[in-house]
């Protein structure tokens, strides 16, 4: 809308003279010392008189960005999407997810704040979309401008604008048969083929790792989670289908390998088409009732309800590698680390039904810690439960578990749980 149109319209609507509505516009664009022009300036006004403008958007290019700017409109391809951050202020806690975004004049950073940041994954925003930020601001931050969305502002995702068009390119994902050795900014989409244990290490620095094996339909390798990146692994489930951003690539006695370290992101429920888990593989899924198991089972799934959860049980293993531990002389002794410092994982017990059978089952370690993580994903508010009355959530769900069958210490058919997914059951 031009600036006169939106001059008649406020001195329609808010009953005052031409004169009168110029003036509050030259006062705002006093007030922002130049950064606004008379159209921005005017909508602005009508906006404290608290009339309903139809939108028009104020775009600006990323070169002309200065900072003090408001309520502009900015239409951008996302670069890079860092992963979300978790801190506490002295004003409580808090969210921030960072995107780098490029227009054909420059790039620029975009801070999302709190509840904004779930505007990304909501609308799986995710490398190379092209976004709308509506009502956004700039302030500058080390030294450079960044922009920020206000308080009513929002992204929208592949708009149908004009400004949009020549920005538009093709999503470049690489398939794990192409990567080589020292690769950055690498984007993979696969399916979790296994995840190990987390381990500790400490040579010149000190940190945590996670392996971990992904495929696609050219390949199958390896991958390690490192330190915060672990987290974005823990929650996912064999045989998800995931987009990896941002790993880099590195050799590892002739294997190349995928890594995940601080910029890395993982998008779950990535719409894709790629095969199944067992296609893959090249396997076939072993399904079975719980009556027909038998003792010696491997590989083998069962579909059922958990109809009851014993209070976990605790036992300790070595901090670095995971192995388990002996008191030697009174020492904490590892078999491959030497002396080492105990840490305690759970054992999570209880009884699956599928209406065929019931059967006692056990997850150990770090299986029962995945486990314990599906619950607080599958349950938030469970997320402040202690353990012992957080798997109390688990009675009633429906539970998809791959594993074996072993022979327990009461001489009973004991399904020991490897993978899990947890659901409500019909």
């Amino acid at each position: 809308m031009e600036f006169n149109e939106l001059i008649e319209k406020i001195c329609k609507k808010a009953g005052i003279s031409e004169e009168k509505a110029k003036e509050l516009v030259e006062e705002k664009k006093a007030k922002f010392a130049g950064l606004l022009t008379d159209t921005g300036a005017a909508y602005l006004v009508a906006k404290e008189l608290n009339i309903e403008i139809e939108e028009e958007l104020n775009l600006v290019k990323i070169a002309e960005l200065k900072e003090g700017m408001r309520n502009i409109d900015v239409v951008a391809r996302v670069k890079q999407v860092f992963p979300l951050r978790k801190f506490e202020s002295s004003k409580g806690k808090g969210k921030r997810l960072d995107l780098v975004v490029e227009d054909e004049t420059s790039e620029i950073r975009l801070s999302l704040w709190h509840d904004d940041v779930k505007q990304i994954d909501e609308k799986q925003i995710e490398k190379g979309d092209v976004i709308l930020i509506k009502n956004c601001y700039v302030k500058r931050y080390k030294e450079k401008p960044q922009l920020n969305l206000a308080s009513s502002g929002v992204i929208e995702k592949n708009p149908e604008i004009e400004a949009a068009k020549n920005l538009v390119e093709e999503k470049k994902t690489k398939k794990l048969a192409e990567l080589t050795a020292q690769e950055t900014n690498v984007d993979v989409v696969v399916r979790i083929a296994r995840i190990y244990s987390e381990r500790s290490f400490s040579k010149e620095t000190s940190g945590k790792y996670l392996p971990f094996e992904i495929v696609d339909d050219t390949a199958k390798k390896r991958a390690v989670a490192w330190n915060d990146a672990i987290e974005l692994i823990k929650p996912l489930n064999v045989g998800e289908l995931v987009k990896i951003e941002n790993a880099y690539t590195k050799d590892n006695n002739g294997e190349v390998e995928l890594h995940l370290g601080y910029a890395a992101r993982v998008i779950r429920d990535y719409n894709y088409e790629l095969p199944e888990l067992h296609s893959l593989l090249g396997t076939e899924r072993n399904i079975k009732k719980i009556s027909e198991l038998a003792e010696g089972d491997k590989f083998v799934e069962i579909e059922g309800v958990i109809v009851d959860v014993d209070a976990p049980r605790f036992f300790s293993v070595c901090e670095k590698c995971g192995s388990k531990i002996e008191i030697v002389n009174g020492k904490t002794v590892c078999p491959r680390c030497n002396e080492t410092t105990p840490i305690e994982k759970p054992i999570i017990s209880m009884r699956i039904d599928d209406g065929s059978a019931q059967i006692s089952s056990v997850c150990f370690g770090d299986d029962a810690e995945r486990l314990i993580a599906k619950i607080d994903e599958f349950v938030p508010e469970a997320k402040q439960k202690e353990p012992a009355t957080k798997l109390n959530e688990l009675v009633g769900k429906k539970i998809n578990a791959s594993g074996f069958v072993r022979k327990s210490s009461f001489e009973e058919k004991e399904f020991v749980i490897k993978e899990a997914k947890i659901s409500a059951a019909k």
